[in-house]
């Protein structure tokens, strides 16, 4: 009878304690790789980025780009692409309060399977903020309860009653002009 070869597993410790090239996400002991952004990828990222964090201080809350999240203490890690953390910020090297929103900019490897099950891994920690960006398809979409829907985003709903200004359709247009110029 033929056996299975065993698949080396990483402890959480060896994870967050090292650094990797490209890094990784963390999934029940294993490597996760995430998708390699475009150069539309990094300036819509980089857009993003910059919108979000002129409103910080009038809400207070942090923005972050490709910073470690835990979804499930010592087995899930993530990266967003971009997360809105409520204040005090975090110090340490991962962030282990549920995120505000986290903001996902798809590349053209990504494959909606393993996307859905991050998204479903963020509804379940409590983000009920999540937002996907298309750079080349120039659409917005968020995620609610196991549904992706299409459409303009104006604002983030926080569970408080704020709203975080949040222009998709600006951001998206930003990109296309920038793009036109490259």
């Amino acid at each position: 009878m033929a056996t299975v070869p065993a698949i080396p597993l990483l402890s959480a410790d060896d994870y967050l304690n090292r650094s990797f090239e490209h890094d990784v996400e963390f999934v029940d002991g294993l490597l996760v790789e995430r998708g390699m952004p475009t150069p539309a990828h990094s300036l819509l990222q980089a857009i993003v980025v910059e919108h979000l964090r002129q409103h910080r201080k009038a809400f207070g809350y942090g923005v972050f780009p490709e910073c470690r999240v835990e979804l499930i203490k010592r087995s899930r890690y993530r990266i967003p692409d971009v997360l809105i953390a409520g204040v005090p910020l975090p110090t340490g090297p991962v962030l282990t309060e549920a995120p505000l929103a986290v903001v996902e900019i798809w590349s053209p490897d990504d494959r909606i399977g393993p996307q859905l099950a991050r998204f479903r891994e963020y509804w379940a920690r409590g983000v009920r903020n999540v937002v996907i960006l298309h750079p080349e398809d120039f659409i917005a979409l968020r995620y609610e309860n196991g549904a992706l829907i299409e459409g303009a985003l104006k604002h983030l709903q926080m569970e408080d009653g704020r709203k975080i200004p949040f222009d998709s359709d600006a951001m998206l247009a930003e990109l296309r002009e920038e793009l036109s110029r490259i």
